[in-house]
């Protein structure tokens, strides 16, 4: 049997139904407890930008109850990370030898010491692995897309799901608004 909870986002009047009938990142039946999730989407201009949140109550099992406040690291966020990264190498430039500082050019270190530091966040991120039957190390749930007015006001959701059995149950849930194309899914 599937229930629905129904929750209104009252800045866009769109009505979503959230199965609560499986986990949405595993997908296992039994031990299940909404958890209120907060699906974000951030815009940038230069140095400004603004982020919109979804708040929606998710069934999760015990097992993928960490992910629902994992948000997922985007490529940006992973290069200024490498910046920060970057910062303590530089101190080894203190310690290195003046053979060595006198003949490799500073830009040349610098750039390697920023490509280790790349290195070093991206693989620390590839290490970041669903762990069992979960579809996802982050939110099973994406909000890859706000479609707005040019008021702001909120017309439609974009959304990507890791789990395919869950998006079969919230597509069935949310026929209507998906027909009236306010919600939209895709691959995440």
């Amino acid at each position: 049997m599937t229930i629905y909870s129904s929750k209104i986002d009252l800045k866009s009047n769109i009505q979503i139904k959230t199965p609560l009938n499986r986990c949405c990142n595993c997908g296992t039946t039994t031990a299940l407890s909404p958890v209120l999730t907060e699906l974000k989407r951030s815009r940038f201009m230069l140095l400004a930008g603004t982020e919109i949140t979804i708040k929606q109550e998710l069934p999760y099992c015990p097992n993928c109850l960490k992910t629902a406040k994992r948000q997922p690291v985007g490529m940006v966020s992973k290069f200024l990370m490498a910046i920060i990264v970057f910062f303590p190498l530089l101190v080894s430039l203190a310690f290195m030898p003046d053979s060595i500082m006198n003949q490799i050019p500073t830009p040349i270190i610098l750039l390697s010491f920023y490509l280790i530091a790349c290195i070093l966040v991206f693989w620390f991120y590839s290490l970041q692995k669903p762990i069992g039957e979960q579809t996802s190390y982050y939110q099973p749930i994406r909000l890859k897309k706000i479609k707005q007015k040019f008021s702001g006001e909120i017309i439609g959701y974009v959304l990507a799901f890791t789990n395919q059995q869950y998006q079969n149950d919230f597509i069935a849930a949310n026929r209507d608004e998906i027909n009236k194309t306010t919600i939209e899914i895709i691959s995440a």
